[in-house]
C-alpha cells in the first residue's frame, strides 16, 4: 500500500473522529435504538433476535456499546477505515491507476462522511460488499459465500446478492459454497424457533417485522435523483464516466446494478415488496463500488487530456 493512501486513511480517521465530537446527538431515531439494543443486550439477549433488529450487525456492537457512545463511534470509524483500506486493495486488483484517489473518492462522499462513525448497519454493509469483491478476485468463493450469508442479517438489500450467488454456485457446481451460503438464515431460523416455538419464525419475522415510521416510500427514482447529493457531485460525475467502462468490470457492474436497482425497487410504493422506506442512507452500502468506478472515470478523463 502506498504512503499516500496510508496518509489519506489516517487523515480520514482523524477527520471522522473530530466530526464525531462536533456532530452532537444522534442522526436519526433508529441510531438510538441500535445503540440501546447493543448496550442492553446482556439484560435481554433475545432482544436482537429479530430479522429487522439487524442481529449480525448489532451483535458486533455489544462490547463497544458498553464503553458508551465514544466506544461505538471508535468502532464504527475502525470499520470505515477498514473499508477504505480494502477499496485500495480492490483497486489494486483491478489495476486501476491512481489508486490513492479511489480511497479519497470513498472516504469523502458527503453522506458517508457524515455517518462514518455512527451506529448504522449500512457502514458494516459497505465493508461486507468490498470484502466480497476482494475475495471474489482472489477466487476464495467459500469466503464470499460466508460473508454474503452474514450480510443477510445486516441489510435486507443483500438478499439479492445471495440469490445471485446461489444461482452462480449451482451453475458452477460449487456445492460447498452453496451450502455455506445458507449458514446465517439457518442459524437465525433455528434460534428463532427455539426462542419462540414458531417453526416459521424467520419467514414470519421477515414478513411481519420492520419499522413503521409513517413515512411514505419516496419512489423508484429517489436514489437516481439524490445520488449527487449522497455521493457528491464530482464523485457522481466521475462515476458516470467510469461506468461507461462497465464491460471491462463485469463483477463490479453486477454488484452495483443488483444492489442499486433492488434498492430502488424496495423504495417503490407501487411494488411495496418490503417494509423498508427507501431512506437516503440505505444506499451507502454501494459507496465502495461508486468510489472504484469514480477512480476509473478519473483515469478515463485524464487519458483524454
Amino acid at each position: 500500500m502506498s504512503i499516500t493512501s496510508k496518509v489519506i486513511i489516517f487523515s480520514l480517521g482523524i477527520a471522522y473522529l473530530v466530526y464525531s465530537f462536533v456532530s452532537l446527538g444522534f442522526y436519526q431515531h433508529d441510531e438510538i435504538g441500535h445503540y440501546l439494543g447493543a448496550l442492553n443486550f446482556w439484560d435481554n439477549p433475545a432482544s436482537i433476535l429479530s430479522y429487522w433488529a439487524r442481529p449480525a450487525f448489532k451483535i458486533l456492537y455489544i462490547i463497544p456499546a458498553q464503553l458508551g457512545v465514544i466506544g461505538v463511534h471508535l468502532f464504527t470509524i475502525l470499520i470505515s477505515l477498514t473499508t477504505a483500506y480494502f477499496v485500495y486493495r480492490v483497486a489494486e486488483q483491478y489495476k486501476i491507476k491512481n489508486k490513492d484517489l479511489t480511497v479519497l473518492f470513498f472516504g469523502l462522499q458527503p453522506l458517508y462522511f457524515q455517518l462514518a462513525f455512527r451506529c448504522y448497519a449500512e457502514i458494516l454493509g459497505a465493508l461486507g460488499l468490498i470484502l466480497m469483491l476482494y475475495f471474489w478476485n482472489k477466487d476464495k468463493m467459500w469466503v464470499v459465500a460466508l460473508i454474503s450469508s452474514y450480510l443477510f442479517a445486516v441489510r435486507q438489500e443483500f438478499v439479492i446478492i445471495s440469490l445471485l450467488l446461489g444461482g452462480f454456485f449451482v451453475y458452477k457446481g460449487y456445492w460447498k459454497e452453496f451450502l455455506i451460503l445458507g449458514w446465517m438464515p439457518v442459524l437465525l431460523a433455528v434460534l428463532g424457533w427455539i426462542h419462540s416455538g414458531d417453526m416459521l419464525w424467520l419467514v414470519n419475522s421477515f414478513l411481519g417485522g420492520g419499522e413503521n415510521t409513517g413515512f411514505s416510500k419516496p419512489g423508484f427514482w429517489n436514489y437516481w435523483v439524490k445520488s449527487p447529493e449522497i455521493f457528491g457531485w464530482i464523485i457522481a460525475g466521475l462515476f458516470i464516466v467510469g461506468f461507461t467502462q462497465y464491460k471491462k468490470y463485469p463483477i463490479l457492474t453486477i454488484a452495483f446494478l443488483s444492489l442499486f436497482l433492488f434498492s430502488c425497487i424496495l423504495a417503490s410504493p407501487e411494488l411495496n415488496i418490503s417494509k423498508g422506506q427507501g431512506i437516503t442512507r440505505y444506499i451507502l452500502i454501494i459507496s465502495p463500488v461508486i468510489a472504484l468506478f469514480a477512480g476509473i472515470g478519473f483515469n478515463k478523463i485524464m487519458e483524454k487530456l
